[in-house]
């Protein structure tokens, strides 16, 4: 029998004969499978007789530590694609689970919530940082990022730029991770600035900003000239922020 929660199958347990003498039974529970078999007897003077369990033997099969890790990193991969292509609303655990390939009982193996899965979704270090960390020259990067042609591919990688809108809807722990990130981006830049330049943390900021707010608005526009004339004002303001002549 499989016992549903109120919107979810929180554990399936099936039970069989494989024999007239011998019952066997798997329990599924989110994280665990658990297995028993049971031997049974009835009465050969009595077949109808009711069956009396003599034992049981239980042995537990849990998912190591890095199968949990490898689900958790599936669930939040597929999970920042959809809520970067349909927004927060328009994605639930279901979609998610069957974007993983799990099933929605395995979600609270992970996550408690859905608020809490977004959260851990702002959390995850963008492309952006992770490409402006391993570069010499940040205006390269900058220049990639806010190319008219790279708008959709940007956009699909980038959570900054696509979830901005979606941040202050929601709690406070999906604001608190979503503002690390963006001081993550702002020292990034920093780090390709000179440490005497006084304006140096309101140079990164001004890029951040050119940068997240220019692909933001070039996808909103619904007119690509507009698109394209937005993001290259933005691009040659955020290369000029952080470099050597820029200024705030």
């Amino acid at each position: 029998m499989c016992g549903p929660g109120r919107r979810e199958i929180r554990s399936c347990s099936i039970r069989f004969r494989s024999s007239p003498h011998l019952a066997f039974s798997l329990k599924w529970e989110p994280g665990k499978w658990k297995s028993s078999i049971s031997a049974m007897v009835s009465p050969r003077s009595d077949p109808g007789g009711s069956w009396q369990e003599l034992y049981d033997i239980h042995h537990t099969m849990r998912y190591g530590p890095e199968h949990k890790k490898r689900s958790r990193r599936r669930i939040l991969r597929r999970a920042a694609a959809l809520f970067r292509r349909h927004g927060y609303a328009g994605v639930g655990i279901d979609r998610v689970m069957a974007a993983a390939n799990l099933t929605r009982g395995a979600f609270y193996a992970h996550f408690p919530s859905k608020a809490a899965l977004f959260a851990e979704v702002l959390a995850e270090e963008s492309d952006f940082v992770r490409r402006l960390r391993s570069a010499s020259d940040a205006r390269e990067v900058i220049s990639v990022y806010l190319d008219p042609d790279n708008r959709e591919k940007v956009a699909r990688g980038c959570t900054l730029a696509t979830l901005t809108n979606e941040v202050p809807r929601r709690d406070a722990a999906a604001r608190r991770a979503y503002a690390a990130q963006i001081e993550s981006l702002a020292s990034e830049f920093e780090r390709h600035l000179p440490l005497a330049d006084p304006d140096r943390r309101a140079r990164a900021l001004e890029a951040v900003a050119l940068c997240v707010g220019g692909i933001g608005i070039a996808r909103a526009a619904g007119d690509e000239e507009l698109a394209r004339e937005v993001l290259g004002v933005c691009r040659e303001r955020a290369i000029a922020a952080i470099s050597d002549e820029g200024g705030a």
